[in-house]
């Protein structure tokens, strides 16, 4: 019986035996058996010190192309945007390469880095676009390219502020043409309520208060202090433009939140041709 017990147990053992047999353990380079949650670890360090060359790579590549563009070396920034420095990184001043290039007012490497995949929408990190930054660079040139490559021309800066209304401000008249060409509505207002007609009367500009006529705005628009283009125009003494606006409708009858209507204010800044020009239209203080 003893015999026979040992043999059925011999029989019972021995595939087990064999199933032990076929699994191979992993070893680990010094000979000992690896844990598989041990090699998962190994393959994240090996992949995350990848990602960590290419980060510090992409990160030599985005100060190359800062400093090619600090220098104004045409060469250094085709070489780095080339190898893939990126023209939209945001430096350490808060502008990104394109910006400066921007606020340079140089043309061509303007092309090249919206060549190059530059967005002509970008922002710099205190949120003004690229296209605010060139007309207050006073770039009329560069705004106008950013316009043609596609720059959204109704995007706004912290203060609620568009392209068009730094444009008219400027006196740039041409950004101001070519703004409302893009689709750009004369009827925005900025965080002052001032229009585009306000501020472009405000400027002295005869060719950005023509560009708001032809853009259908409306000669008597209230800005907040209940001023109108006639009125601004009237209070600085920019004779040409308060001639266009009545020539198109302006009513000097109309008076602004301090009481105060076109007439009072060239009276006031004793701005004699302007008076004239507005008691012609038979308008009183």
């Amino acid at each position: 019986m003893k015999i026979r017990s040992l043999r059925l147990f011999t029989i019972a053992l021995v595939p087990l035996l064999a199933l032990g047999a076929c699994k191979k353990p992993t070893r680990t380079r010094d000979g000992g058996d690896e844990k598989p949650a041990t090699k998962r670890e190994a393959k994240r360090q090996e992949t995350d010190k990848v990602v960590a060359e290419i980060d510090s790579r992409q990160s030599g590549l985005n100060k190359a192309l800062l400093q090619a563009v600090k220098d104004n070396n045409p060469d250094g920034i085709n070489d780095a945007l080339t190898k893939g420095g990126n023209p939209n990184f945001i430096g350490p001043e808060g502008k990104s390469a394109l910006q400066m290039v921007v606020a340079s007012g140089n043309k061509d490497l303007t092309v090249l880095m919206i060549g190059k995949g530059a967005d002509p929408s970008s922002k710099t990190a205190d949120g003004n676009t690229s296209l605010i930054l060139a007309i207050q660079s006073n770039q009329p040139e560069i705004a106008l390219l950013l316009i043609e490559k596609g720059a959204d021309c109704k995007m706004k800066d912290k203060s609620g502020g568009q392209a068009i209304h730094y444009a008219a401000k400027a006196g740039q008249g041409a950004v101001v043409a070519a703004l409302f060409n893009s689709g750009v509505s004369h009827q925005a207002f900025d965080a002052k309520h001032d229009y585009p007609i306000t501020l472009a009367a405000a400027s002295g500009n005869v060719e950005s208060v023509k560009a708001c006529i032809d853009a259908g705005a409306n000669v008597n628009a209230a800005n907040g202090d209940g001023a109108t283009a006639l009125i601004v125009a009237a209070d600085k003494g920019h004779l040409e433009i308060v001639k266009l606006l009545i020539d198109n409708g302006a009513d000097g009858s109309i008076k602004d939140k301090a009481g105060k209507s076109a007439l009072a204010h060239a009276t006031a800044g004793n701005h004699l041709p302007v008076i004239d020009a507005i008691k012609a239209t038979g308008a009183t203080e």
